[in-house]
């Protein structure tokens, strides 16, 4: 089941509603022109024993220039939802949204119980994206969660817990941590390009130095095909995807993932376009490695 859908303007809605409770709480703390300095007017009512200070429907009179969190919001709403186009996202860009998020009142000034479905999600959704993209940048990263999983799916929780117990051949496979589980950036990039609702975000290193200079130190066949394998999935998805972009058999995108790679630089120059990288220089890696091992 997929979540709600929510837009750039239902994200803003919210972050207004937010910004007049917090003004009110501020009225109940320091008065009614510290309240006006914080939210640009002042309150519709002076006692929150009888009503709420700012009237929560009228949402238009909060100006969200005055606020620079919420260019943060926005930015990650883009980078999370449309994220095509979009910069990779690393986890210190989520601080200021997540550190938000956290300290968000549970109730106004006037007793009502606070929430904030849309800022949590895209703060938490952002953070979880950022794994995936320090990960796919061949970066350490932490394991998700089966929150953070559901997110990135656009899945309930639920449904990902059923892919967990599930014995079938594209089940989620999960590790402990501690009192829980989670789940392998690797094992959450593979299975999240088989679903429906997961918003891939290609990666293209071309020539660029962050992706060679990896087989400096370790140019094996293996770690090859572990740096291959994480570009596949995320710029072409699932091997039988990954087929069919490519016009190829399935066996011939297992065989990359696999590290079998193949002798023939046609092949090599279609497969360095589909994940985009520099074709001569993946072609001499392969040449490398193999010459490597034939030397042994």
């Amino acid at each position: 089941m997929a979540l709600p859908h929510f837009s750039l303007d239902d994200l803003r809605d919210e972050l207004r509603r937010i910004f007049l409770i917090q003004a009110g709480l501020i009225m109940l703390a320091r008065g009614m022109e510290t309240a006006e300095a914080y939210v640009g007017f002042l309150p519709e009512h002076d006692d929150p024993i009888e009503a709420e200070p700012y009237d929560l429907d009228t949402l238009d009179h909060v100006d969200l220039l005055l606020f620079p969190i919420v260019r943060e919001f926005e930015t990650l709403y883009r980078q999370v939802f449309e994220p095509r186009e979009a910069p990779a996202l690393w986890g210190g860009d989520t601080l200021l949204a997540n550190n938000f998020v956290q300290a968000l009142p549970e109730v106004s000034a006037s007793g009502i119980v606070c929430e904030f479905p849309l800022v949590r999600r895209v703060a938490e959704t952002a953070y979880a994206r950022s794994k995936l993209d320090e990960f796919v940048a061949l970066k350490p990263a932490p394991n998700l969660s089966v929150r953070e999983i559901a997110l990135l799916a656009d899945m309930t929780e639920g449904a990902v817990r059923n892919a967990i117990s599930s014995q079938g051949p594209d089940r989620l496979r999960t590790e402990r941590q501690g009192k829980g589980i989670s789940i392998k950036p690797l094992e959450a990039l593979r299975w999240l390009a088989g679903r429906r609702g997961f918003v891939t975000r290609p990666c293209r290193p071309m020539g660029d130095g962050w992706f060679w200079k990896n087989f400096e130190a370790d140019l094996s066949r293996r770690y090859l095909a572990y740096c291959l394998e994480i570009l596949i999935y995320n710029n072409l998805g699932q091997p039988a995807a990954a087929a069919a972009k490519l016009g190829w058999l399935i066996e011939e995108v297992e065989n990359w993932i696999a590290g079998r790679f193949p002798n023939d630089a046609a092949h090599i120059a279609a497969m360095a376009d589909a994940l985009g990288l520099d074709a001569d220089r993946l072609r001499t890696v392969v040449e490398r490695v193999v010459s490597m091992e034939a030397a042994r």
